[in-house]
């Protein structure tokens, strides 16, 4: 299934459980601005909420569309149902945790010029994570690969005079 954009709001995935206990499940209602289902005898039990998963979904999801993700988080919260953001790249590089540990990288590329990468969020003394480097552009790295697999100069010669690379 193709990963759908987020644009600051919540969705919940379909994994999400549903069959939590009434108070979990009515502090999600509370939260979600649903109060009028607690209590509905069709989401009872844990089983019925269960059996009526992809009904639940539809209605959150229906809900949760309506208003920007900074109205429901504070809601979510202050109901206790656990929750997070679904940041953009931009929020996540912005993000003083992240900076702090120093996940966000810079590289330069020749011909697409700087860009932003995602380095290693565990960081060992005696064994940093090594970084990368930008992709190779078309050809670069033709002859090291050959070679790693095994082909010797003179093959990789008469390839690239062969117009074959």
């Amino acid at each position: 299934m193709a990963a759908k954009r987020c644009r600051g709001r919540i969705f919940p995935r379909v994994e999400f459980n549903l069959s939590g206990h009434n108070e979990a499940w009515e502090g999600l209602l509370k939260a979600a601005e649903l109060e009028s289902l607690i209590g509905n005898p069709r989401f009872a039990t844990r089983k019925q909420r269960t059996d009526r998963h992809n009904e639940i979904v539809d209605l959150l999801r229906g809900q949760f569309r309506k208003k920007a993700r900074h109205h429901w988080l504070p809601r979510l919260d202050a109901n206790n149902i656990p929750n997070a953001p679904i940041n953009t790249i931009q929020e996540v590089f912005d993000n003083p945790q992240v900076k702090h540990l120093g996940i966000p990288k810079q590289i330069t590329h020749p011909k697409m010029g700087a860009s932003k990468l995602v380095g290693s969020p565990i960081n060992m003394s005696d064994t940093p994570p090594k970084f990368f480097r930008p992709a190779p552009l078309l050809g670069e790295q033709t002859e090291e690969v050959l070679e790693g697999l095994g082909y010797g100069k003179e093959t990789i010669k008469q390839l690239r005079e062969g117009k074959v690379i």
